[in-house]
């Protein structure tokens, strides 16, 4: 057997353990508890339109069990009912490229043993509740991320500098949490960046500091969108601004004090 789809089937009742047997599964959708065993599946291979990444999607839970798939490329977990905090289990699959827990009711902070997984290179928790602070040194946890996406969240603090170091990063979603502060001048060292979404927050700017990074995005050749709306962006407009790339496509800054 290759596939098993067994969500909203209205099946009750434990999952027997035997499921674990089925080496050769390749894609598993289902809801409810999932048993331990299901991290025996270590050969749970790619989705097409997957470019070869080896997949698992489990719908309506989460489970530790997960942390012994060591082959596990993918975890698409997004867009489900899940609850609670992420288990720090999740960090112990070392080879995972791409984690989407996205569109849930995850709740607490990140754990840290997420930001050991020197493989990822896409990172998506958007709209859940997750709080806390993005970490000091993510810039030098995540070497291979190119796709961040932590939106509308309740994460607080300041934008990291070192973020600066994720040279692979073509896009930063962080809109729609509480971050202050400014926005770090560094951040146009990302030669790779694309898309930059830091709307809905309270990022600050005025006619003393703060406008910095708006000088130093002109070095992002590739950038597209630069979203800044609804911050606490004032004074002046640089005019630097001119001197951004000519690829942008898409520039918001509306619902700022920008004179």
């Amino acid at each position: 057997m290759e596939g098993l789809m067994l969500a909203d089937t209205g099946i009750v009742g434990s999952i027997p353990l035997a499921i674990g047997n089925l080496f050769n599964l390749q894609f598993f959708s289902i809801s409810g508890e999932i048993p331990d065993s299901i991290g025996k599946l270590e050969c749970i291979d790619v989705l097409p339109d997957l470019l070869g990444v080896r997949t698992v999607r489990l719908v309506g839970s989460k489970d530790t069990s997960l942390s012994n798939m060591s082959s596990l490329n993918f975890l698409a977990l997004g867009r489900n009912q899940l609850e609670g905090p992420i288990p720090s289990e999740l960090g112990s699959i070392g080879g995972l490229q791409a984690l989407d827990l996205s569109r849930n009711n995850l709740s607490g902070v990140l754990p840290h043993t997420l930001y050991n997984l020197s493989m990822l290179k896409g990172f998506l928790v958007n709209s859940n509740l997750l709080s806390g602070t993005i970490p000091a040194d993510i810039g030098n946890r995540l070497p291979n991320i190119g796709f961040i996406n932590f939106s509308s969240n309740r994460f607080h603090g300041t934008i990291p500098p070192s973020v600066s170091n994720l040279s692979a990063l073509a896009t930063l979603a962080l809109d729609g949490n509480n971050l202050s502060g400014y926005v770090p001048s560094t951040l146009g060292r990302l030669q790779s960046l694309i898309g930059l979404y830091l709307s809905d927050n309270k990022l600050e700017a005025n006619d003393r500091e703060g406008w910095e990074f708006v000088d130093m995005l002109a070095n992002c050749s590739q950038l597209q969108r630069l979203i800044l709306r609804n911050n606490s962006f004032s004074a002046k407009l640089p005019s630097s601004i001119a001197n951004l790339s000519t690829t942008l496509k898409v520039l918001d800054l509306s619902d700022n004090r920008i004179s």
